[in-house]
């Protein structure tokens, strides 16, 4: 348990000790008005206790939504690579550098560089029929 958790624990078990504490109090003493005290020390108790225990759920969730918020953006970053320009890349097929824009453009599967001269080669043995990159 993270260390909120058991704050708002042990701020409950407080809460219950007390109320539990204050029963003898009006079994001897005969009048259920002196357990007033006793339930509102309870009741405030338990909503330390609770507020301890959204602190650490809101945190959790915090936690839980920057880790979401950075594999998104890894995610987006690799995709903005991958559909980036092919000028300086090099072919799939070849492994020649894409000197001119006009030489080469991107597989329209797997979005891999390659030159206008290799695309006939890198479709037929990349991506035949039936096998191909997951989409």
């Amino acid at each position: 348990m993270t260390a909120p958790r058991v704050r708002a624990l042990a701020a409950s078990l407080v809460g219950f000790a007390i109320l539990f504490s204050g029963i003898p109090v009006v079994v001897h003493g005969g009048r259920a008005s002196d357990l007033t005290w006793f339930i509102l020390v309870f009741l405030f108790c338990q909503y330390v206790a609770f507020r301890l225990l959204r602190r650490a759920t809101l945190a959790q969730e915090d936690e839980r939504l920057a880790l979401a918020r950075a594999k998104h953006e890894k995610k987006t970053a690799e995709r903005q690579q991958a559909t980036g320009p092919v000028l300086g890349k090099l072919c799939a097929v070849c492994t020649r550098r894409i000197v001119f824009e006009d030489d080469g453009s991107r597989c329209k599967e797997c979005l891999l560089p390659v030159h206008h001269e290799c695309r006939s080669q890198h479709e037929g043995s990349a991506h035949q029929a039936g096998v191909g990159a997951y989409r």
